[in-house]
């Protein structure tokens, strides 16, 4: 099938128009969600088609909704950036979070920035050291970095209570 067959009948699918060309064309919608992220990666760089985050959007969601560390960090990514979505902090927290917790490195470097900046949420530079601390323990590029320019402006007893935080986090896992 055309990439722009494919991609029409990817979008009828979900307006909820797709079961006459589903079954005219025999495609499977993406129903795993790692199918679903794969066709949002796809979508979203512009992989045989021309970049449409929107879309990617939608099958991001599918898959975030059902657990999936990739499809949340690049949903985080979308709400934080804003542009071709409207940009959405809480959003954004959220989905970095939800990937953070399942150990993605990059979300919980995302998490130290906004906790260190005050991006969308009360700066917090306890919960933004423990954030690095546990990017930087997955080698997360810049994140030592990051955790070690916060020593600098956090107290002795702070910098111990975020050490407590990430070894609490990491033993509830």
């Amino acid at each position: 099938m055309p990439p722009m067959r494919r991609y029409a009948w990817l979008i009828a699918v979900m307006a909820g128009l797709g079961s006459a060309m589903a079954a005219a064309d025999e495609l499977p919608v993406p129903q795993s969600p790692a199918e679903q992220y794969a066709l949002g990666l796809r979508l979203f760089k512009g992989i045989e088609e021309t970049p449409d985050p929107v879309a990617a959007e939608r099958w991001f969601l599918l898959a975030a909704e059902q657990g999936h560390a990739g499809a949340q960090l690049y949903l985080g990514h979308l709400y934080s950036l804003g542009g071709s979505v409207p940009q959405d902090y809480a959003r954004a927290l959220l989905w970095f979070t939800a990937a953070a917790e399942q150990g993605d490195s990059t979300a919980q470097f995302n998490l130290g920035n906004m906790y260190a900046g005050g991006i969308g949420v009360r700066q917090d530079l306890v919960e933004a050291y423990k954030w690095f601390l546990l990017a930087a323990e997955r080698d997360q590029a810049g994140a030592a970095q990051k955790r070690d320019m916060l020593t600098a402006v956090m107290t002795a007893e702070q910098i111990t209570t975020a050490q407590a935080l990430a070894r609490q986090w990491e033993s509830a896992r």
